[in-house]
């Protein structure tokens, strides 16, 4: 039909449209990464990098790129089940634990001082260093479990407990699926996530608090 050709073609340019905007603002912030308001550069380089992966990640696991893209670059089913282990393990095992993980951990370390950085420029570094590092450690049990994910759909002869348990492309609807091991081991992340989110939340307005009294005091 005319309106689903449209749509297709729509979503996919929407997509490279917001790729690109990513990309390019990546780029601007590296470049302008020594002025004053761009001290936490590292972190929105992160940040965007995780963002971009996710837009391009969820764009190869839709079905109306697949149908868009078929008239230039027909793919056969063992490409579309490629793209789909692709889709889900950079989408659910990658990009979305680090774009959320970036969030936390940048507001978690305005609420932690390290009592070794002797100056302002020290304790920026030691955070900059602590962020980076902490949020790809802690994506590695969601990148393990989807690098299982994708192991049991490459062992022959071996059942599911229920449909789609493991499996990442439905054969007879030439789509992709997100296995239930996923939903469910994203849906432990993110809980979690919810949990310190809302206490280091809480923790940072109590440390903005203080520091306007302080402000006050001092005038």
């Amino acid at each position: 039909m005319l309106w689903t050709y449209v749509l297709d073609r729509l979503e996919v340019a929407l997509g490279a449209l917001l790729i690109v905007g990513a990309i390019g603002l990546q780029i601007f912030v590296t470049r302008f990464s020594k002025l004053e308001f761009n001290r936490v550069w590292k972190e929105r380089v992160v940040f965007i990098f995780a963002s971009w992966v996710w837009i391009v990640s969820l764009l190869l696991g839709r079905d109306t790129v697949w149908r868009s893209m078929s008239d230039w670059f027909p793919l056969s089913q063992g490409a579309h089940f490629a793209l789909c282990e692709v889709y889900v393990f950079f989408t659910f095992g990658f990009s979305q634990p680090l774009f959320f993980l970036t969030i936390l951990l940048l507001i978690r370390s305005r609420t932690r001082f390290d009592k070794k950085a002797n100056t302002a420029v020290d304790r920026d570094e030691v955070r900059k260093k602590h962020v980076l590092l902490s949020a790809l450690g802690w994506c590695v049990p969601m990148i393990v479990v989807h690098a299982i994910i994708l192991g049991l759909n490459h062992i022959p002869n071996i059942s599911e407990p229920t449909p789609i348990f493991w499996t990442v492309y439905d054969s007879g609807a030439e789509s992709c699926v997100v296995p239930i091991i996923s939903t469910a081991a994203f849906a432990c992340f993110f809980v979690i996530f919810l949990i310190f989110y809302t206490y280091y939340s809480t923790r940072f307005s109590r440390v903005l608090i203080n520091r306007k009294l302080r402000a006050r005091v001092r005038w």
